[in-house]
């Protein structure tokens, strides 16, 4: 696992978290989460499909990855 934490000069930090090849980003500024992103650079490696309908299984298998 990588962690890193960005600051730029407008107040806002960037949190970056890798697990392979699944990443997780989250934005905040001031004290307030802007924006939660969670990357996934090969969807193959969670043996779901890609299709649009899959999308709430390829979220329960990031979880527990």
């Amino acid at each position: 696992m990588e962690r890193r934490i960005e600051h730029t000069e407008h107040d806002l930090t960037v949190f970056k978290l890798k697990f392979g090849r699944l990443e997780l980003k989250m934005y905040d500024k001031g004290a307030r989460v802007l924006r939660i992103e969670m990357i996934a650079r090969n969807v193959k490696d969670l043996r779901c499909g890609k299709l649009l309908p899959r999308v709430p299984e390829m979220l329960a298998k990031m979880r527990h990855t």
